[in-house]
């Protein structure tokens, strides 16, 4: 498998009430579902507590994303600018295998 891909499959445009934020990456990991992006793209201002509400994804490959819970310390997103979101399942099953799968295909 090449990278174009693998591109489709970990990409995801992140959205707030249908305005694009930013970018991020989509990680499956002992079956939870991750989204990682620089914090910045959830908030202008990192030094606030940040919120997902409202945010969703959007992948080329999958569609709609909906986030379930954003993840890590406050002071380590101020830090490092980093916000992740994570989903213990997304959309239906056949979107879980279908996503697992093609994502293991590149380790």
């Amino acid at each position: 498998m090449n990278e174009l891909d693998v591109l489709p499959k970990t990409c995801v445009q992140i959205y707030q009430s249908d305005n694009y934020h930013g970018s991020g990456v989509l990680v499956e990991a002992g079956g939870v579902f991750y989204v990682f992006s620089a914090a910045h793209v959830i908030s202008q201002d990192i030094t606030k507590l940040l919120t997902i509400e409202g945010f969703y994804g959007v992948s080329e490959k999958y569609g709609k994303i909906e986030f379930g819970t954003l993840i890590g310390e406050h002071e380590a997103r101020q830090k490092f600018d980093i916000a992740g979101a994570c989903k213990q399942f997304c959309v239906t099953a056949k979107f879980k295998r279908s996503l697992s799968s093609g994502l293991r295909t590149q380790s």
